[in-house]
């Protein structure tokens, strides 16, 4: 090639260069007069796919830096500032999740190509908006009481939970032998065909703990398992290999065994309640003396005022232990809410009037108490979160160019 030519070309090809790096850097998106920038976008899609997001990430990508940005631009308002400690914890955080360091996640993500800078970027501003809405609306998530927890247990169905019974065979990829690792995973799959197949070859191959034992690890909460593998092991047949997910720099196979649902142990309740026997009076039905009362009480408080007019061992207050076992007003109790009231027929044409005063939580130790009222008082900050973003989205000015 004439060297006239080549000096062109080459300096063609510069000037591709420099003109495709400046666009990638140019900006995509404004918030409020400050830019998002292509390359900005790009990380942020490397980013989820190396947290396994599914779906247009491209578009995921976009929508969250723009709420970060938000977030980032009411927190400087409001003068929320964020540490470096505060950020090193939020990526441990992150971290732990996958159950590796913080050094270790962070090269995983960069064999996806994510700059640590764009992780940190990633890491601030969740941090900042955090901070902010914990300032803005803490108060409202103290309010919560003692009363809100018991109303939750009381309210709350009784919660069921996934297990599945699982065999495990973990291989591991070093560093430089990542085709054999691949390689051996294909194997197992495509020739193993039953539950003792899948034994042998955990005894024989699988760097797990549980090898020792065919890889059998019995029945487990779903939950338990990483979140990228529970909805393949939920769908899956049973007797088939699901997988192979990488954990912790193996790739891991499962046989499912079999999958049931249970119902987790639901706290004791104990039931207050009061009676009023009403008797006729003069020419007025006891029917028509207890309905006219029913509409001037609102709870057994009430109830034990208007019982004053009436002969003294009428009105009863009591409790039912939770092993009351078979009681008379266990059934119509069963029916009532709190402040609640039915009629039954009493002897000497009298009704009486049975009112439920409240259910009483029995049995809940302080551990769950105070996790649930960590969990109230989070849906509190969550729901204050959601409506300030709502409003910041609003009132911004969002140009895509």
């Amino acid at each position: 090639m004439p060297k006239k030519v080549l000096i062109f070309v080459t300096s063609l090809l510069c000037g591709l260069a420099l003109e495709a790096s400046a666009d990638q850097f140019s900006t995509a998106i404004s918030v409020n007069g400050v830019g998002i920038s292509h390359y900005e976008i790009d990380q942020r899609e490397r980013l989820l796919r190396a947290l396994q997001s599914t779906g247009d990430l491209k578009r995921q990508a976009e929508e969250a830096l723009i709420h970060e940005q938000l977030f980032l631009q009411a927190a400087e308002r409001n003068g929320v500032t964020v540490e470096g400690h505060e950020v090193y914890a939020g990526i441990t955080e992150y971290a732990s999740r996958a159950n590796v360091t913080q050094e270790r996640f962070i090269d995983e993500i960069a064999r996806f190509g994510v700059d640590e800078q764009s992780l940190i970027a990633f890491i601030h501003a969740g941090v900042a908006w955090r901070k902010l809405v914990q300032s803005r609306f803490s108060r409202f998530a103290q309010q919560v009481t003692g009363d809100d927890i018991d109303d939750r247990l009381k309210l709350r169905p009784a919660p069921r939970t996934t297990r599945v019974n699982l065999l495990e065979l973990a291989i591991l990829s070093r560093p430089g032998l990542e085709t054999i690792a691949r390689q051996t995973v294909q194997d197992i799959i495509s020739t193993v065909r039953s539950s003792d197949d899948f034994m042998d070859a955990a005894r024989t191959l699988s760097a797990a703990d549980s090898r020792n034992d065919g890889g059998d690890i019995g029945w487990i909460p779903l939950d338990r398992l990483p979140a990228a593998s529970r909805d393949r092991i939920r769908n899956a047949p049973n007797g088939t290999i699901v997988g192979p997910f990488d954990f912790q720099g193996a790739a891991f196979l499962f046989f499912k065994k079999g999958m049931r649902e249970e119902l987790v142990n639901t706290p004791a309740i104990a039931i207050e309640y009061a009676t009023l026997v009403v008797p006729p009076q003069g020419n007025t039905p006891a029917g028509s003396v207890a309905n006219a009362l029913r509409y001037r009480v609102d709870s057994c408080n009430d109830l034990l005022f208007e019982s004053r007019l009436y002969p003294r061992g009428n009105f009863k207050q009591e409790v039912l232990p939770p092993d009351h076992g078979e009681h008379q007003y266990s059934a119509p109790l069963d029916q009532l809410d709190e402040g609640e009231i039915a009629f039954l027929p009493s002897s000497n044409d009298s009704v009486t009037l049975l009112m439920l005063c409240k259910r009483l939580v029995a049995g809940i130790d302080n551990e769950r108490r105070a996790s649930i009222l960590n969990d109230l008082r989070t849906q509190q900050l969550q729901a204050h979160s959601r409506v300030l973003l709502s409003q910041l989205r609003d009132s911004a000015i969002i140009i895509r160019q």
